[in-house]
């Protein structure tokens, strides 16, 4: 019987997905703010740094993820999140072991069929596969279920979403990609490449970097060659006025910004 609720709970999901979509927007809800204007909420799997930006109420900043994202806790594990004010479901309820070192241990992860659904909430997420912990499954796959997940972050200090404060701590053996990464913002920022240059964010520029040059913990070479394509030319024509002209010609005239969205 059990082996039954849960095939049909599969289904449902299934069908969920198809309906509710998680498309373009993530799945956001949009309400009003206090001065009548449109304000759009995120919901499950959407990245974010406050609570008040989630139609969940929750914006969780743990080690099941390297960014803030919006989920709420739930009360039964193992089984669909309760649904929301509009009757949406989009979650799954899973329950941490005793070594997942943040509270709350119980919430809801985002449900998907396949990464592009990840990655349309934020292209921060890694895997859709069924729910895991430091590399175990957690419940077998006997539920049908897969969600989002970042694999790479499981298991390290999560980091301030908003300031990206002290993220060098959990990637301290990749002293060389490090430096990749912060002399690439460099360029960004000093070529003006990203809006509001002068306001850019340089720490969470080298953190969104280091997360997408290190995905499920293995280097991304191409990535990592691409990167440094435009830091070599940038080091290379220093004093020039092709400092910034140079890497764009070289290396491609649409350089990333990196900074988790």
């Amino acid at each position: 019987m059990r082996a039954s609720i849960r095939t049909t709970v599969s289904i449902f999901f299934t069908l969920c997905l198809l309906s509710c979509g998680s498309s373009g927007d993530g799945g956001s809800t949009q309400t009003t703010d206090s001065s009548g204007e449109p304000e759009v909420l995120k919901t499950y799997g959407e990245a974010c740094t406050e609570d008040t930006e989630c139609d969940t109420g929750l914006c969780l900043v743990n080690e099941y993820a390297a960014f803030g994202w919006c989920t709420r806790e739930c009360e039964v594990e193992a089984e669909p999140c309760e649904p929301d004010s509009q009757g949406s479901y989009g979650g799954w309820c899973a329950k941490f072991p005793e070594d997942f070192d943040s509270e709350p241990r119980q919430f809801c992860l985002p449900v998907c069929s396949d990464i592009y659904e990840c990655q349309g909430l934020t292209d921060l997420w890694e895997t859709c596969d069924p729910p895991t912990w430091k590399g175990n499954t957690m419940y077998g796959n006997a539920t049908g279920i897969r969600v989002c997940q970042a694999p790479s972050a499981h298991g390290k200090p999560p980091v301030d979403p908003e300031t990206c404060a002290g993220w060098e701590e959990s990637y301290a053996e990749l002293q060389p990609q490090i430096g990749v990464c912060k002399a690439y913002c460099d360029y960004l920022q000093t070529c003006k490449e990203v809006p509001n240059a002068a306001a850019y964010n340089l720490t969470c520029c080298a953190y969104g970097c280091i997360i997408r040059m290190t995905p499920e913990g293995v280097i991304d070479v191409p990535y990592e060659k691409e990167l440094k394509c435009y830091v070599q030319n940038f080091s290379a024509w220093q004093g020039t006025p092709k400092v910034c002209e140079k890497p764009l010609e070289d290396c491609g005239d649409n350089p990333e910004d990196p900074r988790p969205q």
